[in-house]
């Protein structure tokens, strides 16, 4: 789990909020 929030963390940081996740 610890992996998963650290990649999910690091790609909001790398790439914006699309309107792909929003959906």
């Amino acid at each position: 789990m610890a992996q998963l929030q650290s990649m999910s963390s690091a790609n909001v940081l790398s790439v914006p909020i699309h309107p792909s996740v929003n959906q």
